[in-house]
């Protein structure tokens, strides 16, 4: 998980980093957030240095944010993107909510095995939220909560906690209230460095990737600026790929094989 997003508080003395999550009977079901046979499509973006530093002017500028992270505001303007789509098929805006994916390493030694992580998300109930200074406002607000919900907690409950949290998702996916956003970032994970023994690879992505309306940030091979596989309907990535925003700060990344 990238840095962005890492809890910055000091683990429990007894825990050892083997394992994280209890063993429990009825694990909750990641949600997939398509209902019906939609098709899901994905696409990759890079955004350059030159990019990155121009959205947070823009933040910076406009709010009373100084130092707005690249994650922020990437993230900020591709659910922007996204609530464009939505609203280009509803006609009205419909409130809309984005879970991101925070690091729990630390607190909990950085040698632990398993997905050690834990949701937060930050809510957008009208379409002013939306805008990249509200929005990175807003995922900045939602980080500090989390953090400040887990500081005194010891590893079990934290455990629990991040449960909990998935099966709170999976109910508020039921009620269909909101348009629903999922994020990650592998950044910092040093993935274009792997060698199997056959040299380090030429891209780093994922071969399927099963939920809609997810963004999931990684390195840029050549070490500026980060790339982002979207993954989205086909319907909506029809509308999504011409998306003027978008186009104005990334660019699709095409991989040669040569």
């Amino acid at each position: 998980m990238a840095r962005d997003h890492e809890l910055n508080f000091q683990p429990s003395p007894q825990f050892d980093g083997a394992s994280f999550f209890p063993p429990i009977d009825n694990p909750p079901p990641m949600p997939n957030g398509v209902p019906g046979p939609q098709r899901r499509v994905s696409r990759m973006y890079n955004f350059s240095l030159s990019s990155l530093f121009k959205l947070k002017d823009i933040v910076s500028t406009n709010s009373q944010i100084k130092n707005p992270s690249r994650i922020e505001v990437a993230t900020s303007l591709l659910h922007k993107c996204g609530v464009d789509v939505s609203m280009a098929k509803l006609g009205v805006f419909k409130p809309t909510m984005l879970f991101h994916v925070m690091n729990l390493r630390p607190p909990i030694p950085l040698n632990t095995m398993g997905n050690a992580n834990c949701l937060f998300s930050a809510i957008a109930m009208t379409e002013n939220k939306i805008s990249l200074p509200n929005y990175v406002g807003e995922l900045q607000k939602a980080k500090q909560q989390l953090r400040y919900q887990l500081k005194d907690m010891n590893t079990d409950q934290l455990a629990t906690h991040a449960i909990e949290r998935i099966k709170e998702i999976a109910n508020i996916m039921k009620q269909d209230a909101f348009d629903m956003y999922f994020c990650t970032s592998l950044c910092t994970f040093g993935s274009h460095k792997i060698d199997f023994g056959w040299g380090t690879p030429i891209r780093v992505t994922q071969v399927k990737q099963p939920m809609k309306n997810q963004f999931i940030f990684m390195d840029d091979p050549s070490g500026e600026g980060i790339n982002v596989l979207i993954t989205l309907t086909e319907a909506d990535m029809l509308l999504f790929q011409n998306n003027k925003d978008l186009l104005e700060f990334a660019s699709p990344v095409v991989q040669s094989l040569e």
